[in-house]
């Protein structure tokens, strides 16, 4: 931006025009964004760079590419429209006549067209915008689409109305099928499309379109009314169509704000603006209907629109397309963050109005005062002027307007304004600003456009129309807040208002910009080449002299105007000499620049090397730690391996000897109900007898005994899968057969028995069922500690494959990291090499480039020095020139003296005559009017010019020779006065002028040239125009390029003038030559 500003200003200031080659390379470079700003802050270049654009579309092919790119500025092009109305025809006569020069003249026209223009459009458009048609319908694309769309944009839809119908109709038919290809991965393509389909389906039907008043093509006979023409556009946004269409535009803009976009920043910024334009073109019941059936999408499309680490224009743009999706509704508040940190900054240039009013009504209490609070902060500051700044004026002025517009309909936001300015914080600082000097605003800025990047005046307004607005604002919130009931201080409304009334007169600007150039330039005048070839005279006046003054004066300026051209053909040649001349010495330059770059290059790679070793090394540092740490894992895994060996065999142990212990006591138990059992055997043989005899009495106990033979039958279907509880169960049977057996008497005792006997069988049962229960907890012991011992086995070998991976993988990577520390040390010894030998090779070559250059740049200067020798040998010879025109007009004058004065002795033969003398005695002395001396002295004929032979009149001082020389003297006075105030801005050829002035033409010195006038013998004709304009020609012909530059020498061309100077002899009878 930097660059741009400078080369501008140099262009602007330059006395001729110069070469555009660095302006255009520097816009290829330029942001359309950057570069708009820069003309919103030097809006008094704009004519004066489009003026030099202009001049230089003569000279140089490249400089169509630098209006084009300038184009995108709307007051650049309406300046040079304004400076050349022809401009636009005769681009459009290139474009559309020319077969090759479609292309290159395309952009152009496109460029100047794709904003509405302040004049008459031309009458070429529609044949141009029928081009555009053809071509597009001929291969559809994006390069194709994008002009037709642009010129819809910029120039009026009634164009559509005359365009041909089966152009119209197989464009729409192409874009549909575009539109309606499901895998069609061309993003802008399609949107351009719609956007294309938009404008269509904006025109009015045929019951409400008017007639257009522009030039129309032949109408298809077999074509259709012009309510048929965009049919196939309008269904694309009709209500049957609508949610598909808006469901395109909405998934494009999800995909386009998503981290997986592969456009470019430009290209996505492109796309969502399209999207915005084409959701302007529903209805709003269509969008809501869309946005109560599609909330999923919404929402996908704000978590897109708000993801973290998107760029800032493409989330400005993204937040209009929301603001135009919302149809008038309030947006969410997680969007206010986003809308807030974008108000002041530069970034607040692609918001729309409506987002900021959105956001205004959306923002909390303590964010307005806040807001409000730096924009006073701002209009209390004594910024400096710069580009910064007058971006941060221009966005609190935009703010203020909105403020103002939602106050009166914002109750919230007028409470909140009269709270900010009811506190007192914000009381002082308004009493501070109320009282802030006018210092700045009074005085001005005396910074030019050399030192600031923006116009000082501009900046002045700005500042002037900031504070204006804010003082309104709180003064209307004022009265709002009286007619609410509220009251403020009224001092400090007083002052409020006694700034306003200071800044509210519009004061005249007494100083203009000098970068400024008048668009109204005054037409040169018609040189002496371009007029007739005889001057013009007056038959009533005669007055030849002041045609012959004009001519000579019309001749000055011709030749003047010529040694101006040519100096400045000089100058621009010169110029692209030097660049020509320092080109060798730009790409040594750069050569430079690029090993210093190679050089820093490869000092930052050594460094990331360098870093990497370091790396690798404290990487193998902690693969050592490691290593120890997982030894010292392993020992501890083995020294509690070795204890769980210890526990285990000892857990064995103890589970053999209880295993030991626990069979001893089941042959214990069994034993003793072994003996139990034959005991009661032996008990019971010995009672078979007694029971045997008590038969008959146990009749009545043959019930119970069934009873007791069927739980018997019981408990042996239970006890049938266990042996050791079947033995129990028939020692039990054998008990009962015994008991049974045993008397009546002895039942009792059979039964108390019985009933012991199931005690001691439910305790041996017990302590059986306690042995098995202890069995099986051991038996899962020893599976645990066997499975524990596996698993200890299984880690401790995975533990061992590890370290001795791990200590494989450090000695790879040790003789790795030794292989490229080794490697990388010879190529950073070798890169050192081959920087110190290749920089001393450059310094050889640099110091070999200074030497041209030094060589170069003293051979500019004696090409200059030989310049300026031609340029004094020129004035030296301009010099005689002069005075060899002041001989001729020495003598011219002397012959019409001599004519004026036969003229009146023919005339008035009783005039009275005079002595030379006494005619001398007649005229004005010196003293009384010195200025008209000169000039009557050398129209006087002198004592040593010829004189009649027969007799000697006296000059009378009102003969009309003498009339004449005195009437001639204040012209000439005047038109020395008119010299010298014509060319006072020239400045490099200031005493050339002075040189071809009226008082230079005159001698200095009248007496002495008096008395060394030649005789009029040697008189002839003075040489005529035709002369002097052939005589001018040649001069102007010669170059620089060796001996005199214009003419020959002043010998020469005495000798050849007193050469073509004819002989006439004196006729005493006619008083005539």
């Amino acid at each position: 931006m930097e660059d741009l500003h400078t080369e501008i200003h140099r262009i602007t200031n330059c006395p001729y025009t110069p070469s555009l080659k660095k302006l255009h390379d520097i816009l290829q470079n330029v942001d359309t964004g950057l570069l708009q700003l820069w003309a919103r802050g030097n809006p008094c270049q704009i004519d004066a760079i489009a003026v030099i654009v202009l001049e230089a579309l003569e000279l140089w092919p490249f400089t169509l590419d630098v209006l084009k790119i300038m184009a995108s500025i709307p007051s650049f092009r309406n300046a040079a429209v304004q400076q050349k109305p022809m401009l636009l025809e005769t681009l459009f006569t290139n474009a559309t006549d020319s077969k090759s020069g479609f292309e290159k003249y395309t952009a152009v026209c496109v460029a100047l067209l794709s904003t509405p223009l302040e004049c008459a459009t031309p009458s070429e458009v529609p044949v141009f915008l029928l081009k555009c048609l053809e071509k597009a319908v001929q291969s559809l694309s994006p390069e194709t689409i994008r002009p037709v769309y642009l010129l819809l944009s910029g120039v009026e839809s009634s164009y559509l109305d005359i365009l041909p119908f089966d152009i119209l109709s197989s464009l729409q038919s192409q874009m549909i099928e575009v539109l309606t290809q499901i895998d069609s991965d061309d993003h802008l393509a399609s949107l351009l499309c719609l956007a294309v389909l938009a404008k269509f389906a904006s025109r009015p039907g045929i019951m409400e379109q008017s007639q257009p008043n522009v030039q129309s093509f032949p109408k298809d006979e077999n074509g259709p009314e012009s309510a048929d023409r965009f049919l196939p556009a309008r269904k694309f946004f009709s209500s049957k169509k609508a949610p598909k269409t808006l469901d395109l535009v909405v998934l494009k803009v999800i995909t386009a704000c998503s981290q997986s976009c592969q456009l470019g920043t430009d290209e996505i910024v492109e796309s969502l603006k399209l999207s915005r334009e084409i959701v302007d073109a529903f209805d709003k019941k269509e969008i809501c209907f869309w946005q109560a059936g599609n909330v999923g999408k919404t929402k996908k499309l704000y978590a897109k629109i708000l993801r973290p680490g998107i760029e800032a224009k493409v989330q400005c743009e993204a937040l209009n397309f929301l603001v135009a999706l919302s149809a008038g509704d309030l947006l969410l508040p997680e969007v206010i963050p986003s809308l807030k940190s974008y108000l002041l900054t530069s970034k607040a240039d692609v918001l729309s109005t409506n987002a900021i009013e959105q956001c205004i009504v959306l923002l909390e209490d303590v964010s307005i005062c806040e807001l409000l609070d730096s924009l006073l902060a701002l209009a209390c500051a004594k910024l400096h002027p710069c580009r910064e700044s007058l971006t941060k004026i221009d966005h609190a002025l935009r703010l203020i307007t909105i403020f103002m517009e939602r106050i009166p309909t914002s109750s919230k936001l007028l409470k909140t304004v009269l709270q900010f300015i009811s506190s007192k914080v914000v009381s002082d600082m308004l009493r501070q600003y109320a009282f802030q000097a006018q210092g700045p605003l009074r005085s001005g800025f005396v910074h030019c456009h050399s030192t600031i990047d923006v116009c000082p005046l501009l900046y002045r307004e700005a500042q002037v129309r900031l504070h204006h607005s804010l003082v309104l604002m709180f003064l209307e919130s004022a009265l709002y807040a009286s007619e609410c009931g509220c009251h403020f201080d009224a001092s400090m409304m007083t002052l409020l208002l006694g700034k306003t009334y200071l800044q509210s007169p519009a004061q005249p600007a007494s100083t203009e910009c000098t970068q400024r150039r008048p668009t109204n330039l005054i037409k040169p005048r018609v040189s002496l080449f371009e007029a007739v070839s005889t001057p013009r005279v007056d038959s009533v006046s005669l007055n030849w002299r002041d045609g012959l003054i004009r001519e000579l004066s019309r001749d000055v300026d011709c030749r003047y105007e010529g040694v101006i051209r040519i100096i400045g053909e000089i100058c621009r040649d010169l110029e692209l000499r030097c660049n020509e001349t320092e080109l060798p010495l730009r790409e040594e330059q750069s050569r430079s620049r690029d090993l210093q770059a190679r050089m820093e290059s490869s000092e930052r790679n050594k460094a990331e090397l360098e870093f990497q070793a370091q790396n690798h090394q404290s990487a193998l540092n902690a693969l050592e730690i490691e290593r120890d740490r997982l030894a010292n894992q392993i020992e501890a895994t083995e020294r509690r391996l070795k204890e769980l060996g210890t526990s285990l065999d000892n857990i064995h142990q103890e589970f053999d000897h209880a295993k030991i212990e626990a069979e001893r006591a089941a042959q214990a138990a069994i034993e003793s109900a072994r003996q139990q059992d034959l005991a009661y055997l032996a008990t019971m043989t010995r009672k078979d007898e007694i029971l045997e005899e008590q038969c008959l009495k146990l009749a009545t106990a043959e019930n119970h005994v069934k009873n007791l033979e069927h739980e018997l039958d019981r408990v042996r279907g239970l006890e049938a899968n266990k042996a050791e509880r079947l033995n129990d169960s028939e020692a039990h049977i054998e008990t009962l057969n015994s008991a049974i057996s045993a008397s009546e008497c002895l039942v009792k005792d059979l039964q108390n028995e019985l009933v012991q006997t199931k005690g001691r069988d439910a305790s041996n049962t017990a302590k059986i069922s306690n042995n098995e229960t202890l069995i099986q907890e051991l038996n899962s012991t020893i599976g645990a500690v066997n499975e524990a011992s596996d698993q200890n086995r299984s880690l401790i070998s995975t533990l061992k494959d590890q370290i001795r991976e791990a200590e494989i993988e450090r000695s790879e990577m040790q003789s790795q990291h030794q292989t490229f520390v080794s490697a990388k040390d010879a190529e950073i010894e070798r890169l050192n090499e081959s920087n110190r030998s290749s920089n001393d090779k450059w310094q050889s070559e640099l110091e070999a480039a200074r030497s041209r250059a030094a060589a170069a740049n003293e051979q500019s200067a004696a090409t200059i020095a030989g310049l300026h020798n031609k340029v004094r040998k020129l004035r030296k010879e301009r010099e005689e020139r002069a005075r060899e025109f002041a001989k001729a007009q020495e003598l011219s004058g002397r012959l019409m003296s001599l004519m004026g004065t036969n003229k009146h002795q023919t005339s008035s033969h009783g005039a009275q005559s005079r002595t030379p003398g006494h005619s001398e005695r007649d005229l004005p002395s010196s003293d009384a009017n010195s200025s008209d001396l000169p000039a009557a002295k050398s129209y006087t004929p002198s004592a040593s010019s010829r004189a009649p032979k027969r007799i000697k009149r006296h000059l009378d001082s009102r003969t009309p020779t003498t009339c004449a020389t005195k009437s001639l003297n204040p012209m000439t006075t005047s038109k020395e006065y008119r010299r010298s105030t014509m060319r006072v801005g020239r400045v490099p050829l200031a005493d050339l002028g002075s040189m071809q002035g009226p008082g230079s033409l005159t001698p200095q010195n009248p007496r002495h040239q008096e008395h060394h006038t030649p005789k009029t013998e040697g008189a002839g004709e003075v040489p005529t125009q035709n002369d002097q304009a052939h005589h001018r020609f040649d001069s102007d012909a010669e170059s620089f390029g060796g001996g005199d530059i214009f003419t020959s020498t002043d010998q020469q061309q005495l000798s050849a003038f007193h050469c073509k100077l004819p002989r006439h002899d004196y006729d005493e009878t006619t008083t005539e030559f």
